[in-house]
This record gives structure tokens, sequence and C-alpha cells, in this order.
């Protein structure tokens, strides 16, 4: 099985003191099958961006993780939103619409048939994407 990290996966991993059944549940999977979406890259840069204007030593610690560890530990495993992805996403919006990222996220583990690793299954309840909840596993 494969699965699209989200967001706050990541952020609770990177925590001093990170949930133990995240971490586990992270130790236990191969790394061939895990993956980012471009959106979440989007989400921990901006984050970082943000912080650096009231937190520049802290944001820099950041910047070194993110650019030195995560992307790396991902290369090749970052997907990106084509048209294929794109027009999945489209029909997430009807009849109402989704939260952007969220259906953005969704969008992609359907197209490339991935389970959303996250703690947030309600925002993803109605898209029909496969959910886990690292936290409750």
């Amino acid at each position: 099985m494969s699965y699209l990290v989200d967001t706050n996966v990541i952020s609770e991993l990177r925590r001093r003191q990170c949930d133990p059944r995240v971490q586990a549940w992270m130790d236990d999977q191969p790394a061939s099958g895990l993956f980012l979406n471009v959106i979440t890259v989007i989400e921990i840069e901006t984050g970082i961006l943000r912080l650096s204007r009231r937190d520049r030593a802290q944001a820099t610690e950041l910047y070194r993780w993110f650019q030195g560890l995560l992307l790396p530990a991902f290369e090749g495993r970052i997907l990106a939103v084509d048209l294929e992805v794109s027009r999945k996403v489209a029909r997430l919006h009807v009849p109402d619409p989704a939260p952007r990222h969220d259906a953005l996220i969704a969008g992609t583990a359907l197209v490339h048939d991935l389970t959303v690793v996250t703690r947030n299954i309600a925002d993803f309840d109605r898209t029909g994407v496969s959910l886990l909840n690292p936290w409750e596993s």
C-alpha cells in the first residue's frame, strides 16, 4: 500500500514531543511507499516564511530541515498537480465547493491510488479518498 502524507503528519514528526503512534506508524512504512503532494511543500514553506518575520533563528532552523532533510527524503516522490489531477479536483468541488488545498490533496491521492494519511479525517470524508489517521492506528 502507498500513502500520501498530509502536512499535519509531517509537522507532527518535526515536534520535539511527537506522538509515539505517529512516529511508530511512519517508522513501519517503507520510504518507497510514502509520497508528498506539492501542496504540502507549499504549506510548509509558507509557514517557514511567515515564521521568519517574527523568529528568524527558528525559521532558519526549520528551513535547513526542510531543504536538507525533508525534500531529499521524498526526492522523486513529490507529486505535482497535473491535468489529470486538476480534472479530478474539479469534480470534488461539485455540488459543493471543497477547501482548495484538501481537494488538491484528495484529487492527487485518487489519481495515484494512494491513501491520505492525516489527522483531519473530516476534511476529506466527502471526497471518497481512502484515509488513515496515524494518531488512531
